[in-house]
This record gives structure tokens, sequence and C-alpha cells, in this order.
């Protein structure tokens, strides 16, 4: 009878227990939106390897890259969109309701070709859906250069030849380069300019390189960019102006020859003099802006 009378009193302790402890529940997280596809550019298949991206009010939240089927002609892609989670500040994924937007970036490109097609974001949500996009068409730079110690606004000593570098955004990697001479205002234009956004730098062989970052170049369209002036002084071109660059002034001081006026006529008025020797000590110490 005592077991007995014992066993009662331990189980009603612990429905006690239970009744009054707090119950631990475990978080259910919903699982991310799948996006299941294949993608054309210019009406034929992407090759394997594109990269396709999914893009939420202008945040990527998932990108991945073409895969090959078995005996089929085109790649298919996968991507998981996350799910935002509504009781943290932080947004980390797709609202219930909301637009994706694709986005194509293919092999040779360094930058997104967005595809026609959207879809809406729904919890545990899977869709199958096919991209298209076009390549858009080039478009067009128009640049201005101010240079110092010239007389007047305009005029011969305006033309000045400049090296142009079309850089990833971002890097110093060099996407495409052209060497131009400025008309005598100063201005130059580079046609057939990739639809994309770049940072683009101009140097001159006597004066620092100047940079402008996160150019973009909708397609057909004729982007004016203003590198602002140009800062005389780079007399050995290594983009840095320095005792080497007032040696060599000092070597050509006062001539007239063609190696003279190449390297040290900071100002084209014919003669290396002390116009030039005053641009020089201006910018001294100074450096180029690309690199």
């Amino acid at each position: 009878m005592r077991k007995l009378t014992v066993l009662v009193v331990f189980f009603l302790v612990a429905a006690c227990l239970l009744c009054f402890c707090p119950v631990i529940v475990t978080a259910h997280y919903s699982l991310p939106h799948r996006f299941v596809g294949t993608a054309k550019v210019d009406g034929v298949w992407v090759p394997e390897g594109t990269e396709i991206s999914a893009w939420v009010n202008g945040i990527k939240y998932a990108e991945t890259t073409t895969l090959s089927l078995p005996n089929q002609q085109n790649w298919q892609f996968i991507l998981d969109v996350p799910v935002d989670d509504p009781r943290t500040p932080d947004v980390e994924g797709a609202m219930d309701g909301e637009i994706v937007v694709f986005k194509i970036k293919r092999i040779a490109d360094w930058d997104y070709m967005v595809a026609h097609e959207t879809a809406v974001f729904y919890l545990n949500g899977y869709t199958l859906i096919s991209l298209t996009a076009e390549v858009p068409p080039p478009a067009n730079l128009v640049g201005q250069v101010d240079l110092q110690g010239r007389p007047g606004a305009s005029g011969p000593t305006w033309e000045t030849p400049l090296r142009v570098m079309f850089f990833e955004p971002g890097t110093d990697s060099i996407l495409r380069e052209e060497n131009v001479t400025t008309d005598q205002g100063g201005s130059f234009t580079i046609s057939d300019v990739v639809s994309a956004t770049y940072d683009i730098g101009v140097k001159c062989p006597r004066s620092l390189s100047e940079l402008v970052t996160g150019v973009g170049f909708p397609g057909g369209a004729t982007i004016p960019v203003d590198f602002g002036t140009l800062r005389e002084g780079d007399a050995n071109n290594d983009d840095v102006i320095t005792g080497l660059d007032y040696a060599v002034l000092w070597s050509f001081f006062g001539q007239t020859s063609g190696e003279a006026l190449e390297k040290c006529d900071f100002n084209r008025d014919g003669a290396v003099t002390g116009v030039d020797y005053s641009l020089l000590w201006n910018n001294f110490g100074q450096i180029g802006s690309c690199w």
C-alpha cells in the first residue's frame, strides 16, 4: 500500500511540473521559393555556366549558373530565393507577394541583362519559368577634359592625346582601351560602347590620370562624362609627379626640340619655360586617380 501511495504522489508531482514548466517550441522556418527554368538571349539558348540571379527591390538574394541537361540543347538553372524572417529587423530574403526580377550575366559579359519575365514570390513556392532577354544596342561616350595653362577656353593648344580606359567597376581590370585626341574644345567621342556600367579613366602622357566611377551606358544612349581638369607635370608618364619629373624638366629647360616639347611643354606654347615649371610645382607630390 505504501508503494502505491508513493507512485501516486510521484505522478501527481510530475503532472504539476509539466503544467507549470515552459514548453520549448521549435521555430518553423519557411522553405525558400524555388525557381527552375531556362534562359535565352537574342533568341539563342545561353551556354552552360551562364549566371542567373534573382533580385527583389534591387537586392540580389540568389544566384546560380546554368547546368547541362542530358540530350538537350538548352541548359537549366535552379534558384532558391530565401524567405525573410519577420521576427528580426534584418531583411534576409523576400516576403510573400513581392516581385522577383531575374538577370542574366553571360560568361563573356561583366554586367547584367534584365530578363523580360518576372515572378511573384510566395512561401514554400515552386515555379517553372523561361527567361528571355536581348543584348542592348551599343552606346556612345562624349568626354570632356579641361587643360591647365592653355590660353583661352579653346584653340589648337587644347588638342591633346588621351588614353581612355574602361574598367570593370571597382577593379583595375581594363575591359576596353582607346587612344584618342581631343578637339580644340577638349572633348572627344568614343562609339560602340557595350551597354554596361564602367569606371572610366583618362591619361595624357604629360598629366596625371583622372577617373570617373560608376558610369552607366543604357543601350543606344549618348552619355556625356566630364573628367575635370588634367593635372600637368607628369614628364616621365608614370602617373605621379615627383623629383624624377623635375629632373626631366630641368634637363630640357629652355629647349624647343620635339622630345622636350613632348615631355615637358605642359602648356603647349612651343617651349619649356618657367610656366611649365610652375605647373609641375603646383601639382608636385600628387598621383593619378586610376591606380
